[in-house]
């Protein structure tokens, strides 16, 4: 076989003299002169600018299967390609990573060239990412290069930090014996009992609440549902905070960063690489930089032993490089490995005096709307923190926010950024960052896809470039020599490429770089990334017609049409599991019972698990009609499996549903009106529990003789929590821990079960929003292009009214209409009373709610984009 790659445009290719690592450029012909250029001035520091960035998505330890090399390679092609450079032009690399052997940096860098550069290893614990990117400034500002790669990856175990190395003296024993001699120290992790211990200290000296670390947390996880690289994007209250579990007080689960694997990756340069590349538009300056230790006064009490002053003294020294002030900044990326430590750094790098943090985060100061934006990409805590990639994700978040590249995360006004990474053991590294040619600047172009927004946006172009042709005539880059089977199981992903190579089957010639890359063919045959001519699902039909069997169709029993779709194409496909065996045909000839629409990479994804069906329905991706139970029952295509049953003794709900029989009445029948089935698993057995609230004065009853209007199946445990409080329905459904059939707008209303167990609701008289729905009814009557224009329904669940009550609106969009109450709707809001008069009033700003968590969103994402056409009408109203 005989491959032939080009992905990104290269500069010419340099004479076999010129190959040679120097001081000067080899590479670039045109930079041969650069070295002198830029260092005629030795007693100036150059200028230094971050040109390319580049990071994977962070995730679970060992949740892909992927190693160091990948993740590696994956994020340096980015940063190449986000500067429109080949790696020929990297003089040298600073690469970081706390957890693997000696060399690591070298095998990481093999993965994208090998051209003999220096290549430096660096460990700093957590601050390692902006240890090497502290690493690749200096070798520039020193003259040493022109560009310069800083890398930083990790992959890691799952769990928390733990010491690898008991024969020799722990390079934490000194904040140990501070904590140990100030606080104790208990059978917990250390990192959170320190971290923990400095915010104890806080509370103590300056009065701060727990409720103030746990908004810093409840923040974060709010700003990580725009961040697509984030491990974790869900969204919590701070009441789901302070009950998540105690790992060490005040800290709960919530509060703590996870560990993660993943890589991030930043390409440095001088003002003359810069200007000879012409990449004025988009260069961001590092305008200030500083890395400090541990003074003799860390470990005098735990807010130092945690890094204040090291913070402190590495913020003074880069604010006054840059010539600025925290003042000056509109966006901070700092280092909340846990959220007390977010608040401690808040006062550590002059946003606040010592002890003042807790009102910051009372005030709204450090979120959209705020001073300051910090963490929008869900910092450490939901975005994860694989050590060695975390400064340097920092890097990348704040490039693209001074570049105006961030879409719904992005921070307005952005002209100045602060990054702050910390290390126990200790180092702190803050950085100040702005672009670097203002008057230069261009905005990121609309047709190029776009990494702050898109984690494949790179990857996916650069495998559309290419082509594949029988014969040899064209001349490769990488040749290629494999058996037909192996090369088959290769793309197939049934064989690893780096064994077969180690095995001798595969033999490489030429770039070997480009060798690395074969995991891209692999990824075509599940990514649906091949040319339009065919669609990638074709393949998972095929399949499926194979395995569909009686069992499937016993466990189903229903017919589904599929319209995939595919650049303007439409392919639709009958999936029968009503009749007989079961039959997967394409054509849409036999009647279906439910209908899903669904492109073709979304349904590849779908069925190989790779993307969740509620989650794609959620965002708008699965658009379905007809049977809605029967859509919930598509994880049966994908799984084609059973699960057994046990005993059915010993359910903790038992209690919850005998203490509901002695509650419901005629008042609770007359607001629901609807008949529950609830199947309540535990340990693989089933109990089925009938809430009969459609009939006289309601009853509760173990069974399910009742016909239902709506079934709910979820676990013992979750709907206790459910029920008492600890569990918010809406996350245990988009995270499919409750599955749904029937009457959807019945099982929104499952809120009343869990206020029966309360002392009830005040009136609902007195709502500052019923002058607003009532003109927006006679509005919406007479108003059909605003009918047409949006196309959907509303509900709209007002909070906070006169007492606490809430109350329920549809805002019917397809037919003109608006009325008191609840029902099936394609997205529903949730708002409180005085901030939904003031959204519609045009008082206050959508998007700025729902970052502060003040306005809740489910269903139809797109649809609620389009509440602002509304509050477009303030005038009249």
């Amino acid at each position: 076989s005989v491959l032939s790659f080009s992905f990104f445009p290269r500069p010419p290719s340099p004479t076999k003299e010129a190959r040679r690592p120097s001081s000067t450029n080899p590479f670039t012909p045109n930079l041969q002169n650069l070295h002198t250029m830029s260092s005629s001035s030795s007693s100036a520091k150059r200028r230094v600018f971050v040109v390319g960035v580049g990071m994977t998505r962070f995730e679970k330890p060992g949740s892909s299967g992927k190693d160091y090399p990948d993740f590696a390679q994956e994020a340096i092609t980015k940063a190449l390609a986000d500067a429109g450079l080949h790696f020929s032009a990297v003089q040298q690399a600073a690469v970081g990573y706390v957890y693997g052997d000696s060399t690591c940096g070298q095998r990481a860098v093999y993965t994208v060239g090998m051209t003999g550069i220096p290549v430096y290893n660096v460990n700093n614990n957590c601050s390692t990412g902006s240890t090497a990117l502290f690493l690749a400034r200096e070798l520039l500002q020193g003259g040493q290069a022109e560009c310069v790669l800083a890398l930083g990856f990790e992959k890691m175990e799952r769990g928390s930090l733990a010491a690898k190395y008991m024969d020799r003296t722990n390079p934490m024993d000194k904040h140990m014996n501070t904590m140990l001699e100030t606080r104790g120290i208990t059978e917990a992790p250390f990192a959170p009992q320190m971290f923990g211990n400095a915010g104890r200290e806080h509370m103590e000296k300056f009065g701060t609440t727990k409720e103030h670390f746990a908004k810093v947390a409840e923040k974060n996880h709010r700003h990580s549902v725009n961040n697509p690289y984030s491990q974790f994007r869900d969204v919590y209250s701070l009441d789901d905070v302070l009950k998540s579990k105690v790992v060490f007080e005040p800290l709960t689960r919530l509060q703590c960063c996870p560990t993660s694997d993943g890589a991030a990756a930043a390409i440095l340069a001088s003002e003359a690489f810069v200007i000879a590349h012409n990449l004025q538009h988009q260069a961001v300056e590092i305008l200030g930089q500083s890395m400090a230790t541990d003074f003799p006064s860390s470990f005098t009490n735990c807010i130092k032993m945690v890094g204040s002053d090291m913070t402190r003294a590495a913020a003074t020294e880069a604010f006054r490089q840059a010539g600025r002030s925290i003042q000056d900044a509109q966006v901070v990326e700092l280092h909340d490995c846990f959220s007390c430590n977010e608040l401690l750094t808040y006062e550590a790098l002059g946003m606040c005096p010592e002890g003042k943090g807790g009102a910051l985060v009372d005030n709204g100061q450090v979120t959209y709307g705020g001073k300051w934006v910090v963490n929008p990409s869900g910092g450490l805590i939901s975005k994860g923190h694989p050590l060695g990639a975390t400064g340097l994700a920092q890097c990348c978040e704040l490039s693209w926010q001074l570049r105006q590249m961030c879409g719904n995360r992005q921070v307005p006004n952005c002209k100045l950024a602060v990054q702050h990474n910390l290390g126990l053991g200790g180092a702190a590294v803050v950085t100040v960052y702005g672009l670097g040619f203002p008057q230069a600047f261009q905005p990121y172009p609309k047709n190029r896809p776009n990494p702050a927004v898109d984690p494949d946006a790179f990857l996916g172009s650069s495998v559309a470039a290419s082509a594949a042709v029988e014969g040899g005539e064209t001349k490769p880059d990488c040749t290629i020599t494999i058996t037909d089977e192996d090369y088959v199981n290769l793309i197939l992903g049934k064989a690893n490429g780096q064994q077969l190579f180690m095995q001798g089957k595969i033999k490489m010639a030429g770039n070997m770089a480009l060798a690395m890359k074969l995991s891209v063919l692999e990824k075509l045959n599940s990514s649906g990334a091949a040319g339009a001519e065919g669609f990638a699902s074709d393949a998972i039909f095929a399949e499926l017609a194979k395995k569909v069997n009686a069992d499937v169709v016993s466990k189903v029993k229903g017919i589904y049409q599929f319209k995939i779709t595919k650049n303007g194409a439409e392919k639709i496909w009958t999936v029968d599991l009503k009749n007989g065996n079961g039959a997967v045909v394409e054509g849409g000839e036999t009647k279906p019972d439910c209908t899903i629409t669904i492109t073709d990479e979304d349904y590849v994804n779908l069925i190989l698990g790779k993307a969740n069906g509620q989650q794609l329905f959620m965002q708008g991706k699965i658009k379905m009609a007809g049977n809605m139970a029967l859509a919930m029952k598509l994880s049966v295509l994908e799984k084609l499996n059973s699960s057994g049953a046990a005993g059915a003794e010993g359910f903790a709900s038992d209690v919850i549903f005998a203490e509901l029989a002695k509650k419901v009445n005629a008042d609770v029948v007359s607001k629901v009106k609807g008949i529950y089935q609830f199947k309540i698993t535990k340990n693989g057995a089933e109990k089925i529990w009938t809430v009969d609230l459609k009939n006289g004065n309601g009853a509760v009853v173990e069974g399910g003789e009742t016909k239902p209007d709506c079934t709910i199946t979820i676990t013992d445990e979750d709907y206790v929590n459910l029920i008492l409080g600890k569990a918010n329905g809406q996350q245990l459904f988009m995270q499919g821990k409750i599955k749904m059939a029937g009457n959807m707008a019945l099982a929104m209303k499952l809120s009343v079960l869990e206020k029966l167990n309360s002392s009830g609701a005040a009136g609902a008289e007195g709502f500052k929003s019923d002058f607003v729905f009532g003109e927006l009814a006679k509005r919406v009557k007479d108003e059909q292009a605003l009918v047409k224009s949006i196309n959907g329904i509303y509900l709209i669940k007002i909070t906070n009214g006169p007492g606490g009550a809430g109350k329920s609106w549809i805002i019917d969009l397809k037919v003109g209409a608006v009325r008191e109450g609840e029902g099936a709707a394609d997205c529903t809001v949730t708002v409180a009373d005085e901030d939904f008069t003031n959204l519609l009033l045009g008082k206050a700003n959508g998007q700025q709610l729902f970052m502060q968590g003040k306005l809740k969103i489910a269903g139809n994402m797109a649809l609620a984009m389009k509440l602002s056409q509304l509050s477009a009408q303030r005038a009249s109203l």
